[in-house]
């Protein structure tokens, strides 16, 4: 027959075992609900980001991902990828948008690079229409390397309606001539101008003329412009992006 003080032991090393398997238990769940759970979780922490910063798309679908997983519930990502339609982000609008971002701080909003595409982008013109581009960009997060292409016919275009309205005549056509000019003509009169990116971010078209705006800056768009290059396929801007922007 045990006594008091053995029965007493063992029942205290049972309670004991008894506590630590449901610690131990607790503890498995909250590793797998972190490994499970951390990336939808995530998904809707960058989504609500998203919103803070002015994004909004008619879809969206953002996928969070970490190796491990648990480095989610620290509020760390290894790579954070963005698929959305019909975008709005500030004064930006564009039909698509598939963008990644790497070495996410969630709980700080950063990021360390960026690489991505922005596809149907319309630019605000001086008048009239917007003029469709597409992006690309990749480097770091905070001043991505950014090149922006609009085709020859949509700058042509352009240039025979901003060229009309400034200077109070038709314009027959234009012509996109490398390095960096456009010529524009009306019968047998022929105008060279010089494409160049103004201190505010505008591109113009400089010329004995004067100088005619073809695409306004939009404080409310994160490009930075600083060159422009032009060739028969047609125009490319460059500059940065403050894509870290986008997580709020």
């Amino acid at each position: 027959m045990r006594s008091p003080t053995s029965a007493t032991r063992s029942h205290g090393r049972e309670s004991l075992r008894g506590c630590l398997s449901v610690l131990i238990l607790a503890a498995i769940f909250v590793v797998g609900a972190a490994w499970f759970g951390g990336p939808p979780i995530a998904a809707t922490v960058v989504e609500a980001s998203l919103t803070s910063a002015g994004f909004k798309a008619d879809s969206l679908d953002v996928t969070v991902g970490a190796d491990p997983p648990l480095l989610l519930a620290l509020g760390r990502a290894d790579r954070v990828e963005i698929e959305a339609g019909g975008v709005r982000w500030n004064g930006l609008r564009a039909g698509s948008v598939s963008l990644r971002l790497n070495g996410v701080d969630l709980l700080g909003r950063t990021a360390t690079t960026a690489d991505g595409r922005f596809g149907e982008v319309e630019l605000p013109t001086a008048h009239g229409d917007p003029a469709l581009a597409a992006i690309t960009l990749a480097g770091a997060a905070k001043r991505a390397s950014t090149t922006i292409r609009i085709d020859a016919a949509t700058v042509n275009r352009l240039a025979i309606a901003e060229f009309a309205s400034e200077l109070g005549t038709t314009i027959d056509s234009a012509e996109l001539v490398a390095p960096d000019a456009i010529k524009v003509r009306r019968g047998n009169i022929e105008l060279s101008a010089t494409l160049q990116v103004e201190a505010d971010g505008a591109l113009v078209a400089a010329s004995s003329f004067g100088t005619v705006r073809l695409v306004e800056p939009d404080p409310a768009i994160p490009f930075t412009l600083s060159g422009v290059s032009a060739g028969p396929a047609g125009l490319e801007l460059t500059g940065t992006t403050d894509v870290e922007s986008l997580l709020g």
